[in-house]
């Protein structure tokens, strides 16, 4: 999987300019995909010459023109051969897990913060997927027949969303009161 991808999805859906994209990859997509603009357009320019997307410049008075970008045939076709492999597995770097498992090296107190502040921001995380769900009326977990119950496949990686911040909330609790009976 790569970003192109990813913006091949969103302009499936509709003709977006990279601000509207950058915008729905922090609202709807951060979860599991995160780039910031210069990245975007980079992505953009690398699909224009694969012939993959194309635009049109929108003329604003009170701000400056915009590109606004849409699929080609080409990127349609892409975008289905892309959705009808098997997803790779990435590489497992996560920045946080090296942190912590060399954690041992600052003070106990010191650790805490750490994982507070992740715990606190997590939750952030998942009241927001939460609030989502609930607003598009979406059980979860999501039903056997969930399909037949009117469930788009977004809904699938936002029932991912919430269960994985769910389960890394529940484990920086445990991982908080083991710091603290080691400490006490």
């Amino acid at each position: 999987m790569s970003l192109p991808h990813i913006i091949l999805g969103m302009l499936h859906k509709s003709s977006k300019s990279g601000y509207e994209l950058k915008k729905e990859l922090e609202t709807v997509i951060h979860y599991f995909w995160e780039a910031d603009i210069s990245r975007i357009y980079r992505s953009l320019g690398e699909m224009q010459k694969k012939c993959w997307v194309e635009f049109e410049t929108v003329i604003q008075e009170d701000s400056p023109n915009k590109k606004v970008y849409s699929l080609t045939a080409a990127g349609q076709e892409a975008l289905q051969k892309w959705l009808a492999e098997p997803g790779k597995s990435t590489g497992s770097n996560n920045p946080f897990l090296a942190q912590l498992h060399f954690s041992g090296a600052i003070p106990v107190e010191a650790q805490l913060r750490v994982m507070e502040a992740r715990l606190e921001t997590l939750q952030g995380e998942l009241t927001e997927l939460e609030r989502r769900a609930a607003n598009l009326k979406m059980p979860v977990p999501l039903p056997a027949d969930a399909l037949r119950q009117g469930v788009t496949r977004e809904m699938f990686s936002l029932e991912y969303g919430i269960r994985r911040y769910q389960f890394e909330a529940a484990w920086t609790e445990n991982i908080i009161r083991a710091l603290r009976q080691g400490a006490g």
